[in-house]
């Protein structure tokens, strides 16, 4: 059993080395995410020709918790993205959300890192093409980080994150109530 250890924040201006990785290694990301009546979620992801599909469950609801902690099971694939979608749903999974984005992702001090810009999050069931342009040609105003490491013990985890302000030079807005 693995666990996904994780922090999430949004800050709205970000050091020029991490602007300069965003304007040069941004790849698209395409995500879904399915949600069954057991409310079991399925986190549904396409990029650089690569699916992955992570089962995420058991909330860990510690208060004494630094970090946001969920087992895991995790699959990638290059199997034919319909069929895993037609699986999902004909097991009574419900698509819950359909995003496209720009991502910056890269390994700092054994976790990773994720960037993406708040403005070009798109949500492609609603958005229509005059959003889809302005959004594709807004400067972004806030930036999203996720933080996250995949271990076997929460209290890893919560060592190995525990530099993450300091590395990244910002403050993460991080409160678990909202996940409980």
């Amino acid at each position: 059993m693995f666990f996904e250890c994780s922090l999430y924040g949004s800050v709205f201006e970000i050091s020029d080395t991490f602007k300069r990785e965003l304007h040069y290694r941004a790849f698209k990301r395409e995500e879904y995410i399915y949600i069954s009546d057991n409310n079991e979620i399925n986190y549904l992801y396409h990029q650089k020709d690569k699916i992955t599909l992570t089962k995420y469950f058991n909330l860990d609801k510690n208060k004494q918790r630094t970090c946001l902690i969920r087992n895991i099971e995790r699959y990638e694939t290059k199997d034919n993205l319909d069929v895993i979608q037609s699986f999902l749903l004909s097991n009574n999974f419900k698509l819950v959300s359909h995003i496209c984005y720009d991502l910056v992702e890269f390994v700092i001090n054994g976790y990773f890192v994720e960037f993406t810009k708040e403005d070009c999050r798109l949500n492609m069931d609603t958005a229509n093409i005059q959003e889809k342009e302005y959004i594709k040609n807004k400067e972004p105003e806030e930036w999203l980080v996720k933080a996250f490491c995949f271990t076997k013990n929460p209290q890893e985890g919560e060592t190995i994150l525990k530099t993450t302000y300091e590395d990244l030079c910002i403050k993460f807005s991080f409160d678990k109530s909202i996940f409980v």
